[in-house]
């Protein structure tokens, strides 16, 4: 880890806990094998992976402000119910992950996959997309997803198994999609698609 301008811990005197606030920090060639960073507050962090793997570790239920990960991949970790606001994501690759409950907003996400992990209920909003990726299957899962389907700037593919389909084709059997998923138990993802088109 290099250039630690600031960070320090705060008592949450309401729960008890602790939360660690790093602002202006640089991780740059830095490899994460399993470390926690839960309820963890990021400001004006650089992440600089550099194609090193970054494994097993947790930033659930952290936020992350005006970050950026740059050549980051991701394996095997929980950024379950966290916060991505005004962050930019530049070649990064996630999989055998969850992002559970994750939210994304104002982002802008360049070269980034996300086509192997858990996207169930994660809110993509106001984002940029230029070559993204996303699991196929997930897609009915994620709130926001009709806009980006509709959204015709959109660089976004869908992977289905080792293939990826362009997202204008996926649009293209929208309404088949619906039927399906009209005869699923879980009619969420249904009614995500229905609120949105």
């Amino acid at each position: 880890m290099q250039s630690v301008q600031r960070w320090y811990i705060l008592r949450n005197n309401k729960h008890g806990k602790r939360k660690v606030i790093l602002d202006f920090v640089k991780f740059t060639n830095t490899s994460l094998i399993g470390s926690s960073f839960a309820n963890c507050e990021f400001y004006m962090v650089d992440i600089d992976g550099k194609g090193k793997l970054m494994e097993a570790n947790n930033f659930s239920q952290s936020n992350f402000e005006m970050c950026n990960l740059n050549s980051v991949e991701m394996f095997k970790s929980g950024v379950l119910n966290t916060l991505f606001h005004n962050c930019k994501l530049n070649d990064a690759y996630f999989r055998g992950s969850t992002f559970e409950g994750t939210k994304f907003i104002n982002c802008e996400l360049t070269d980034c996959d996300f086509g192997n992990v858990n996207l169930d209920y994660t809110l993509f909003v106001k984002n940029t997309y230029d070559n993204v990726v996303f699991p196929f299957y997930q897609v009915a899962y994620i709130i926001g997803s009709a806009d980006f389907i509709n959204d015709c700037n959109s660089n976004i593919s869908l992977k289905v198994g080792k293939s990826k389909i362009d997202i204008a084709e996926y649009s293209e059997q929208i309404d088949k999609l619906i039927l399906f998923y009209q005869d699923c138990p879980k009619y969420y993802q249904f009614r995500n698609k229905i609120l949105h088109l």
